[in-house]
């Protein structure tokens, strides 16, 4: 029995014999992959980094909401709807917004085929509705705590005057 090595110039001859269907196969395969990428919107993303914390100078009593919490107001259909207007709507905000929490950091990105400017415009509505929630909260809290800092400002004030009659006596 005879051995025959296949050579490299075998497989060329083969090629070669077939290199219209070589060549109409990458002209086909390029043509699709430029039409796909030429035919898909642009996609942009627009991201944020908030410190969630509490303001100083309120009582001990209050505490802030956490990450988490801000994080869920971040997707609240109601509160976008007040405060976020334009295109995007705020139904498209509140379906594409997300958000990661890493500690008291909240990461906040919303990414889609619109308009760099609109996408951060957008953005930014998201992080002025979440401001004024979070005046709203702490707003809520001092309006709780006013009256036991009225019956502290009395007491305080009651105590005063008793340490200055008893002073002026000594």
């Amino acid at each position: 029995m005879e051995e025959y090595e296949v050579d490299l110039r075998d497989y060329l001859r083969v090629l070669w014999r077939g290199k219209w269907i070589v060549l109409v196969t990458f002209l086909v395969a390029v043509g699709a992959a430029a039409l796909v990428s030429f035919r898909a919107p642009d996609v942009y993303r627009a991201e944020a980094r908030l410190v969630v914390k509490s303001p100083e100078g309120l009582p001990v009593s209050y505490s802030p909401p956490s990450a988490q919490l801000v994080a869920d107001w971040a997707s609240d259909r109601t509160l976008l709807a007040a405060l976020v207007g334009g295109d995007p709507g705020p139904e498209w905000v509140a379906s594409h917004i997300k958000t990661q929490v890493k500690g008291e950091f909240l990461d906040l990105s919303l990414e889609g085929p619109i308009e760099p400017a609109k996408l951060r415009q957008a953005l930014e509505g998201v992080i002025a509705a979440l401001e004024e929630r979070g005046r709203q909260d702490v707003q809520a809290a001092l309006e709780a705590a006013r009256p036991a800092l009225v019956m502290l400002r009395e007491e305080l004030s009651r105590r005063i005057s008793a340490w200055e009659a008893e002073l002026a006596r000594a």
